[in-house]
């Protein structure tokens, strides 16, 4: 049925509500552990015999790992649903704000006082995240578009006809029936009631959006690699030619 009222209520409240849990719930256990539970485990460690040896008081007291692999899909789940659903649901853009405000410090006292030290981690998590980006951006606009083309929900006139008009010599009613019948078979070979969402003033700009962001992406991903390659391909033999780079030497001083 699209994106009509009875998918706000039921299907957008869930949707809502996973994104507020998914904001919150992580960080529960983690605060409980640090705030509560290990005070009460130093008021035991203040007892005789309750930790036999220092390796067992250790134990008790190292925090948590630390798992950065776990972070990025956390982040990127609510990255996507709400830059998905945004549209048509605006509050999602302010609770992904405050989950990742958040998330940020949370991490930030966790990592200074409970966690374990962290391994070192190398560039590869966040240029994959980063890599991903571009594709919540291009489903964005595609959700857009079909969410604000609902005219049930969003009111928005159709896309002037004068845009056939010259075709027919500026004439407005055969620039009308031309529309119409352009309309109409538009329509009659699109299955999924697409067209007249597209046709409208408030939806059209993010389905011409949506076209160029996903060409941009086909290019990148094809051409535009091969494209890259070459250059690169040409720098190299350049600055083969060239030699290599001469370095400065500053003037020599002895006292």
């Amino acid at each position: 049925d699209g994106f009509q009222s009875g998918w706000y209520s039921t299907v957008g409240a869930a949707i809502s509500l996973t994104t507020l849990v998914n904001g919150i719930v992580p960080h529960v256990f983690p605060l409980l552990d640090c705030l509560i539970l290990s005070r009460a485990r130093r008021r035991k460690a203040q007892k005789v015999g309750s930790y036999l040896t220092q390796s067992d008081m250790n134990d008790a007291f190292v925090g948590a790992e630390f798992d950065l692999s776990i972070r990025y899909p956390e982040l990127m789940n609510t990255l996507f649903t709400t830059l998905l659903y945004c549209a048509g649901m605006p509050y999602l853009l302010p609770m992904a704000v405050g989950s990742f405000v958040l998330r940020f410090w949370i991490d930030k006292i966790l990592l200074l006082r409970y966690y374990k030290k962290p391994p070192a981690y190398d560039e590869a998590l966040g240029k994959q995240a980063i890599s991903w980006m571009p594709w919540a951006l291009l489903m964005h606009l595609g959700v857009a578009f079909w969410m604000i083309g609902e005219d049930t929900i969003v009111r928005s006139l159709v896309i002037n006809p004068a845009i056939v008009s010259d075709q027919t010599g500026n004439n407005e009613a055969e620039s009308l029936a031309l529309y119409e019948r352009w309309k109409a078979r538009s329509e009659a070979i699109d299955g999924i009631g697409m067209t007249p969402k597209i046709l409208r003033v408030a939806s059209f700009p993010f389905f011409l959006a949506f076209i160029f962001v996903f060409m941009g992406l086909v290019f990148s991903k094809t051409i535009g690699r091969v494209l890259w390659f070459i250059l690169k391909t040409i720098y190299k033999k350049r600055q083969a030619r060239v030699g290599p780079a001469r370095k400065w030497l500053g003037a020599f001083t002895a006292e």
